[in-house]
């Protein structure tokens, strides 16, 4: 048996790593010394990228309406979309799981699952980590550490909020305002987006979505110094909006600007660039134009009459 109530608390931090050490058979040059010992020894001659967030039950998730694979895969997702946000590659991860005092092997064997399951898609080591028991809640946590997928040597093989210029036109990829109805718990990080961006494409400056796609976008133009506006019409909007808005009175259009935790990438190129990634018939998924950054001190959305107001702004609240 992996891990059970009748085992030493000290035995089951140590058999829970054994097992994710033996599943985990992920090879990586940067990986002087890995899983097991008091701490990781990683060597990278490139600039590198860290990112690090936690989820918890009845804040992140509910398991009453998702199970523990989804969780697992949740945790280290959220970390991939933040690296793809940056125009960066994953190299290694690290892992903090706080487990309930009543799981057993039957609870940790599907979160475990759901952990490896991008490091095995995306071909990154986990290397390390910590497991403890309390008498609260699941809460997961991950650390990732990432490099530009470019080697060579150029300003902006990695991306940041800080670049977009008045003028460059916001993309956007996938759809928006799922969240509510479960696609929190499973959205494709869009790292293989990232990395054909990063590879053909100048991007002067990106973000993921996690607090709402309104209230990010709006993070990005703060940090660029810009205003923008966006199209209501162009907007991809998921059909789990459309489902949500026939129970809420609240609009699909509101649930794909509000709702959050898409994870899905917004970016900005110049404009001169625009018309060619829009005619790209390469592209892993979908990146559509929805508006443009402008020099102005404010936000701005095109109604469906094509009628220009101004966007409240406001997301999700973790």
């Amino acid at each position: 048996m992996l891990i059970g109530n009748t085992v030493p608390t000290e035995m089951q931090e140590q058999e829970i790593i054994d097992w994710i050490e033996s599943a985990c058979h992920i090879q990586s040059d940067v990986v002087q010394l890995g899983i097991g010992d008091d701490a990781a020894i990683l060597t990278t001659g490139k600039p590198t990228v860290w990112t690090t967030d936690q989820i918890a039950e009845g804040t992140h998730f509910d398991l009453d309406l998702v199970n523990l694979e989804q969780v697992g895969r949740k945790a280290i997702g959220v970390n991939l979309s933040d690296l793809a946000a940056m125009g960066a590659r994953p190299l290694a991860a690290l892992l903090t799981l706080q487990l309930p005092l009543h799981f057993t092997d039957r609870e940790v064997h599907p979160l475990v699952r759901g952990l490896l399951a991008w490091p095995e898609r995306f071909q990154f080591p986990i290397v390390g980590g910590d497991t403890n028991r309390w008498d609260g809640p699941l809460v997961v946590g991950a650390t990732l550490l990432g490099a530009p997928w470019i080697d060579r040597d150029q300003p902006n093989r990695l991306w940041t909020k800080q670049g977009g210029k008045p003028g460059d036109v916001i993309f956007v990829s996938g759809s928006f305002g799922g969240s509510l109805l479960g696609s929190h718990c499973d959205f494709e990080p869009q790292i293989d987006l990232a990395e054909f961006l990063c590879r053909h494409y100048p991007v002067s400056a990106a973000t993921d979505v996690s607090d709402s796609l309104a209230l990010d976008l709006a993070h990005l133009a703060r940090a660029s110094q810009t205003g923008f506006e966006i199209d209501s019409r162009l907007i991809p909007i998921s059909p789990s909006a459309v489902e949500r808005s026939a129970t809420t009175g609240t609009t699909a259009l509101e649930h794909a600007l509000y709702d959050g935790e898409d994870f899905q990438l917004i970016g900005t190129v110049p404009g001169e660039v625009a018309q060619a990634l829009e005619q790209e018939n390469r592209l892993p998924t979908p990146f559509r134009p929805i508006g443009r950054l402008t020099d102005e001190d404010n936000f701005r959305i095109i109604d469906s009459h094509g009628q220009r107001e101004s966007l409240v702004i406001h997301g999700y609240q973790h």
